[in-house]
């Protein structure tokens, strides 16, 4: 409690006494009133970024999970792509000897193919007649041919 000095007492009503000991007392609460005020707000503030926290990190969890999901699934399909594609095999004629079967390679088209296995470019339409394509037919990378061995064989 505030001591109080003789000066404010003396030559003073009862009324302004009680007066002023009201006014020390409600100066007392105020204070207490703005304390608890601060220390509410703080409190509230607290509580709201706990909550935008939370909210926060189970979006990052969310995230992380599909993040993990797309990489399986990435995986998954790098794994189907890497897998070797299961081609019929040629038709093999009654003597494997008439034949050679050979697979194309890149940059290879059927002027190339003659002149590898004849000396000349001039046999390609023929080939590509052999195959069923025109010798205009891109050729794709892992492709069969059948080239005849005997040079007589593909004019026929």
């Amino acid at each position: 409690m505030k001591k109080i000095d003789n000066s404010q007492i003396i030559g003073k009503a009862v009324k302004d006494l009680e007066m002023l000991d009201l006014r020390e007392t409600n100066h007392f609460f105020l204070q207490k009133k703005y304390l608890l005020l601060g220390l509410s707000i703080t409190v509230l503030v607290i509580f709201m970024l706990g909550i935008i926290w939370s909210h926060k990190h189970e979006e990052s969890v969310l995230l992380t999970k599909e993040v993990q999901s797309n990489n399986e699934e990435a995986v998954t399909l790098m794994e189907q792509i890497s897998e070797p594609v299961d081609q019929p095999a040629p038709e093999q004629p009654s003597s494997n000897e008439d034949f050679i079967y050979h697979e194309i390679q890149k940059g290879e088209c059927f002027e190339i193919i003659s002149n590898n296995y004849y000396g000349t470019e001039d046999y390609a339409a023929e080939l590509a007649q052999l195959n069923n394509m025109t010798v205009s037919t891109i050729l794709n990378i892992g492709l069969i041919v059948k080239i005849p061995r005997d040079i007589n064989k593909l004019k026929q």
